[in-house]
């Protein structure tokens, strides 16, 4: 008879039932949400929230924008969650699409203290939302925080080229004069960025 390390055997039904009861739970939560709000929900402490649940519910296609973001909101001030920079990029993603432009500077000061970066695609919608918007200072206080945190020179060369294209050309150059002052040579704007300004300055 041989002794040695047991076998270990996945017990699939209970993978099953784990997977089940997940889906369960966020269909429950979509549609409480849908219906009367984060008001309706249970007790926090009971509900087995993850990471991917969250985002499972974020992504539900039936639920308005505006309920995922009391969601968001709640999770933060009565589950104690910290958000993911997932959580974060999906939420304020999902702001600037439906127009909720108002809501992202206090998610953005949330991130913040939750030392969370999302990734520079995230920045550069946002950018975009508040620049076709001509909401033009909160695009700035955008790109302080990306400044910040080391966004690449990627995310400015869109930047500069939509305000061009938004005749705000005396803003794009003042952010290219901070770009060059700060020396950094991985945030200076690639030969299209410089090219669509030349020509809008001669113009």
């Amino acid at each position: 008879m041989r002794h040695g390390r047991p076998f270990l055997v996945k017990d699939h039904r209970h993978h099953g039932a784990s997977q089940l009861g997940d889906i369960l739970l966020v269909a429950a939560i979509t549609k409480t949400l849908s219906t009367s709000g984060t008001h309706s929900l249970p007790d926090p402490h009971t509900l087995p929230l993850s990471e991917p649940l969250l985002l499972q519910i974020l992504r539900a296609q039936s639920l308005h924008p505006s309920k995922k973001l009391d969601f968001f909101k709640w999770c933060s001030l009565t589950h104690n969650i910290k958000h993911s920079a997932r959580t974060y990029s999906h939420i304020l993603r999902t702001a600037s699409r439906a127009g909720f432009l108002h809501e992202v500077p206090q998610l953005l000061h949330s991130m913040k203290e939750d030392g969370v970066v999302v990734d520079s695609q995230t920045f550069k919608a946002l950018l975009d939302a508040f620049i076709r918007s001509g909401k033009f200072d909160y695009a700035l206080e955008i790109l302080d925080i990306m400044e910040g945190v080391g966004a690449g020179s990627n995310t400015y060369n869109s930047v500069l080229v939509a305000l061009v294209r938004k005749n705000q050309v005396g803003f794009a150059m003042a952010i290219l004069f901070k770009l060059l002052e700060g020396g950094d040579s991985t945030q200076v704007p690639n030969s299209i960025a410089c090219n669509e300004l030349l020509v809008a300055g001669c113009s």
